[in-house]
């Protein structure tokens, strides 16, 4: 633990070895004296890296933010939706989200900014409340702050007012007025009734501008549905804390000998698990509303495919054309008698898991997770759901599938679990509405479990 005083960066290594420029030197010393009068940590920690070195400040064990810093640049990170984003977004500074070990702004550009108006903002932005309504707000800000960036929801926008601008000198009104009707069906309307609602409903306005927010957080369909995921889950998982805490009450002594504050206080606490429930209930829309997006984009593309595919009888194309009920489930006992050995054709596997995949990122999840189920039927005819779900999520416990995951997903260590648990319910639907497996619950060893089959009649074995 770094021997603390108000100039730690001062005296730090980081500070003889990077030597950075006068005005990010006088900068950073102004900025952790302000942070040390306002006791805002306790401990220091020194990391050194490339392209920034880092001084991470903590505060109890926990980080509160982070300098990091090289010769010419510098930035500002808040650790935490303790912090309070609102008054930096009225800043000419550039911001980007991250999720590393805890929901995080990053602030670069700092030079822009007067010393009393970036001192202001810090003050203003310290909320020792870490309560549910905190985080929504900040959750908030996230995710408006995706949605006026994401090139792919603001495109047809652009589009739209070149278009009425050209018809408008044209004279042309009917086709204006059709181009309004076409307007209510905008890529991002459902974003914008959630972000409408939750300002109304937690009393909380934020002014976004696009201009000073990274380009990294111009993410596309895909990349934005799994970082909702992500803050859903970490969402959940403080809801359900907060509701384990509630157990406190029965420890307040002075509390439950006054009835009325009880009950009062009965009365918040379940107000606030109300409004948090419904707020993830309205995330879990907002992600079936941009699945159900993607999936219509998927058909259209998948459409003019066929129109332009000289080959009928693609896999591809038997996939999505007889999948379902139409494609003939058959078991082992339905086509082999005694026990041959059967071994996966790891090439048709790859086109089976590319077509399912459509090009996306999840080609692989697919891949694993047929393997594993096919594998493990092979004796019997069937296997158990909880195995499978098992060893496909331990497959990601080795350190190179994890960091290729982290880095296709977009989604930190931290909660590299957790999104693969939801990958792999969303896989397991497709498989199920595909006809590539079934499952039916069944007693086994003595318990009741879900008894998963392979389809053979989806050749992606070879027999020996």
């Amino acid at each position: 633990m770094t021997v603390l005083t108000r100039r730690n960066f001062q005296t730090s290594e980081i500070k003889k070895m990077v030597n950075p420029n006068p005005t990010i030197l006088r900068q950073l010393e102004e900025l952790e004296i302000l942070l040390s009068d306002l006791n805002l940590y306790d401990e220091v920690k020194e990391l050194f890296g490339s392209p920034y070195c880092q001084l991470v400040y903590k505060k109890d064990g926990e980080e509160i933010f982070v300098i990091g810093l090289n010769k010419s640049n510098s930035y500002f990170k808040l650790s935490g939706y303790k912090w309070d984003p609102t008054p930096f977004l009225k800043l000419p500074i550039q911001k980007e989200f991250s999720i590393e070990k805890t929901l995080s702004w990053k602030l670069s550009d700092l030079e822009m900014v007067e010393p009393s108006k970036l001192e202001n903002a810090v003050k203003e932005s310290i909320n020792n409340s870490k309560d549910l309504v905190q985080l929504m707000r900040y959750i908030l800000v996230v995710i408006s702050a995706y949605v006026s960036k994401a090139s792919f929801l603001n495109e047809d926008a652009n589009k739209l007012k070149s278009l009425v601008l050209e018809h408008f000198w044209k004279g042309e009104i009917n086709v204006i007025s059709e181009l309004s009707e076409q307007s209510k069906l905008s890529k991002r309307d459902h974003f914008n009734a959630f972000i409408i609602k939750w300002q109304e409903q937690l009393q909380y306005k934020c002014t976004i501008d696009t201009h000073y927010f990274s380009n990294e957080m111009d993410i596309d369909r895909l990349q934005l549905m799994n970082l909702i995921k992500t803050i859903q889950v970490y969402f959940n998982q403080s809801v359900n804390k907060y509701i384990h805490s509630i157990k406190n009450l029965w420890f307040d002594a002075d509390l439950i000998q006054d009835e009325e504050k009880f009950y009062e206080k009965v009365k918040e606490i379940r107000s606030k698990i109300l409004i948090a429930q419904e707020y993830l209930n309205d995330m879990e829309v907002l992600l079936n509303e941009e699945e159900s997006e993607r999936e219509r984009q998927v058909e259209g593309s998948r459409s003019a495919e066929s129109q332009n595919d000289s080959e009928p009888n693609t896999l591809s194309q038997f996939l999505y054309e007889q999948a379902g009920n139409s494609t003939p489930f058959l078991n082992k006992e339905d086509i082999f008698t005694g026990n041959p050995t059967l071994v996966i054709n790891e090439d048709i596997l790859d086109k089976l898991a590319g077509s399912i995949s459509n090009g996306n990122k999840n080609k692989k999840e697919y891949s694993n997770l047929i393997r594993i189920i096919f594998n493990k039927s092979l004796t019997k005819g069937f296997t158990v759901r909880e195995i499978v779900r098992t060893f496909f999520i331990s497959k990601y416990d080795n350190e190179s599938e994890r960091k290729d995951f982290e880095q296709r997903y977009d989604v930190k260590r931290l909660f590299v679990k957790s999104v693969l648990e939801n990958v792999f319910e969303i896989l397991m639907d497709k498989l199920k509405e595909l006809n590539i497996i079934k499952e039916e619950l069944s007693v086994i060893q003595s318990k009741q479990q879900k008894k998963m089959s392979f389809n053979l009649n989806f050749q992606i074995y070879d027999k020996y």
